[in-house]
């Protein structure tokens, strides 16, 4: 009789038993890899992602990538926008859209506020930021490198804000000690201090719509939206914008009037029998 280990060595050189065999091992080994596979193919679709997600490879980014003031940005031409951002290291960070976004770029600095930017020309960029001793200070882009830091004086305590409304043009504005508003501007060289008055509750937002304008416009300490401009010759009083709020009656008592047509459209439609049509008679 034979023992039960020749049966199953015979077993397993038979060829079917033995085909069997090899399947069932492949099938494991191809099991095994599959589970692999599930795991690798999704984290190399993730690298990958983020390796094309800006259409280049990772770059370096401010610490954490967080910003911890409010961010400007501003464009000297078509297809093109510079950003600027405080990150936690209190430095300038800069990056800019051209097609594509560009790697981000230190600055330097030490910054205790937010960064205001403009552009006078194509390929020209003037940086302005609040320092640690409240002066304003300025960083430029001529077109082919940057500048150092200069300090343009002042003690300021707000965010600065700064607008060009033409060529080797520049006013800057910001909030005093006296929480007044005040000007310094760049036309050739940089003036002096000019006090515009006021009481802000807030740092100045500048615009231009054309050559010599200017408007600028604060928080007053009663929380309304307060204006002063430049109109090429002199300098407006300070006027308050009147906050109109739009009315919500007309538009309530409309929701209101379809709401009760709908409803008793759709009562009358189930009453048995009778089709009726809600008509307006007029005259």
């Amino acid at each position: 009789m034979q023992s039960l280990k020749s049966v199953v060595t015979q077993l397993y050189h038979h060829r079917v038993v033995s085909n069997l065999i090899k399947s069932f091992a492949l099938e494991k080994r191809m099991f095994r890899l599959t589970n692999r596979l599930k795991t690798i193919i999704p984290l190399s679709l993730l690298f990958l992602q983020a390796f094309l997600w800006v259409g280049a490879p990772i770059v370096a980014a401010p610490p954490d990538a967080q910003l911890t003031a409010d961010p400007d940005c501003v464009s000297w031409g078509s297809g093109r926008i510079d950003c600027f951002v405080r990150s936690t290291d209190n430095g300038l960070w800069h990056m800019y859209w051209a097609g594509s976004w560009s790697p981000w770029e230190p600055l330097g600095g030490v910054l205790t506020s937010g960064p205001t930017a403009s552009a006078w020309a194509a390929n020209r960029l003037d940086i302005f930021v609040k320092g640690t001793d409240n002066a304003l200070w300025h960083k430029w882009w001529d077109g082919s490198a940057w500048s150092g830091w200069e300090s343009l004086g002042g003690v300021i305590t707000s965010d600065p804000d700064c607008v060009s409304w033409g060529l080797n043009r520049i006013d800057c504005f910001a909030r005093g000690t006296d929480n007044a508003l005040w000007h310094k501007w760049f036309s050739g060289g940089w003036s002096g201090w000019e006090s515009l008055g006021g009481v802000l509750n807030s740092g100045p937002t500048a615009s231009s719509w054309g050559a010599n304008r200017l408007d600028i416009f604060v928080k007053g300490t009663d929380n309304g939206l307060w204006h002063i401009w430049w109109d090429t010759s002199a300098w407006g009083s300070w006027e308050k914008i009147p906050m109109v709020a739009i009315p919500e009656f007309p538009i309530a008592s409309g929701v209101v009037l379809m709401a009760a047509i709908l409803v008793l459209m759709v009562i009358m439609k189930r009453r048995p029998g009778k089709k009726q049509l809600l008509t307006t008679k007029i005259g």
